[in-house]
């Protein structure tokens, strides 16, 4: 029997039945040949992160598939292809195709010229878009608004060959990224094969729904306009709340006090 879900994933997870349905189109027309990027932004603490692994986890059951992760990080801004060599380098990957794209990244890496990056880039996207073939690609990116700039130019590169690629690519960000992102995310959702999806806090009904699976109907019916008070539907601020509640420390306690 599997076991019950956290508190804190059933909070990060509430109320996005549309989100999962929406993402489940896109996936179902890459594996058709009719791939797509979609930016998934939110505030902190959403749940942007959660729904790219459950949906990552859904995408691995739904049939052979490839999944690819990365996740940005201000502190490697200044690695040039860190994120995509995150993807690349993935040990679920053929061996011969690990081995080409670790001398195009090394080359790139190395500090070739412009046109030479350039090249090596197209050849990155050309070798993904051929394993795709064979096997269709979900990639996940989170944090995306870290992304180094060659690895952001890389991404706009993929994008410019997703339409007829059997590949979804799934990047989640902050609603409010940072200036060196703005006009890479522009240049992304320009192409009519890219969406954004904003993450919205959860409503008094759904913070009402989980207080019940958690905790019961009665529970639920006394705290849920609290909790949503003093959470405003923010999933990180809610788990911190039930997290104090569940321990004892009352409405607001340490944990929310951290939290916010």
């Amino acid at each position: 029997m599997p076991a019950a879900p956290s508190v804190k994933t059933m909070t990060r997870l509430g109320d996005r039945d549309a989100q999962f349905a929406a993402l489940d189109a896109l996936w179902s027309q890459a594996r058709s040949g009719a791939g797509h990027l979609i930016l998934v932004e939110g505030a902190l603490g959403t749940g942007k992160t959660a729904l790219l692994h459950a949906f990552a986890d859904r995408v691995g059951k739904s049939g052979k598939t490839l999944r690819l992760g990365a996740t940005c990080a201000p502190g490697e801004w200044s690695l040039p292809l860190g994120v995509a060599g995150q993807l690349f380098l993935d040990l679920d990957l053929p061996a011969d195709f690990r081995a080409r794209t670790a001398e195009l990244i090394e080359r790139i890496t190395a500090g070739v010229s412009d046109t030479e990056t350039l090249a090596a880039l197209h050849n990155l996207c050309r070798e993904l878009v051929e394993l795709a073939a064979r096997v269709p690609v979900l990639i996940t990116i989170d944090d995306v608004q870290h992304a180094d700039p060659v690895s952001a130019l890389w991404l706009l590169c993929l994008a410019r060959r997703l339409a007829t690629a059997p590949i979804l690519v799934a990047a989640a960000g902050d609603l409010l990224p940072p200036q060196e992102f703005l006009a890479t995310r522009a240049e992304l959702l320009r192409f009519p094969h890219s969406a954004a999806m904003r993450l919205a806090p959860l409503s008094e009904p759904a913070v009402a729904a989980l207080l019940g699976e958690c905790f019961g109907a009665p529970a639920a019916a006394r705290l849920a306009a609290d909790m949503f008070a003093a959470s405003g539907g923010n999933p990180l601020l809610l788990t911190a709340l039930l997290d104090d509640w569940r321990t004892g420390r009352g409405i607001a306690g340490r944990g929310y006090q951290q939290a916010l």
